[in-house]
């Protein structure tokens, strides 16, 4: 009987397989889609717009939530200006935003970014939709809310 289930135990670690369920898609693109959503973010958040402009679609859309009210921006120079005008109205010395979630899902050539971030505003939601152009990965659109519930 012992010998049974030492046989039975072995065959069952030798059917055992692990498995990448990575989605279509390179370990390479996550890279890069981290890296320019991360960008993104970081030049928003030091007011460096000018770099964050050559990361944006031409025909970008944002679409944002603010005090119960949404509004859409088209267009890259449009939505840079509107960061620009924002930051430029918060007093300078805020404490950065802090990312609390960076979720990326990608197929192909569309790659999508859930990201949750608090800052001195409180915390928002944003998600953020990419495609990759010829050079390199670019954001096509912006979808930002505030949270609601905990941080």
């Amino acid at each position: 009987m012992l010998r049974f289930l030492a046989f039975a135990s072995i065959m069952l670690v030798a059917g055992c397989v692990i498995e990448d369920r990575t989605p279509a898609g390179s370990r390479a693109d996550e890279a890069e889609i981290r890296s320019v959503v991360a960008s993104y973010y970081r030049g928003v958040d030091a007011r460096a717009l000018e770099p964050v402009r050559g990361l944006l679609w031409d025909s970008l859309q944002v679409i944002t939530a603010e005090s119960g009210v949404w509004r859409s921006i088209r267009g890259a120079d449009a939505w840079v200006d509107s960061l620009a005008a924002r930051r430029a109205a918060l007093p300078a010395g805020l404490p950065n935003v802090e990312t609390l979630r960076f979720d990326v899902r990608q197929d192909g050539d569309i790659a999508a970014v859930w990201t949750v971030l608090r800052g001195a505003a409180g915390a928002r939601v944003d998600h953020v939709l990419l495609a990759r152009s010829r050079d390199g990965w670019r954001i096509v659109g912006v979808a930002s809310a505030p949270r609601r519930g905990a941080d």
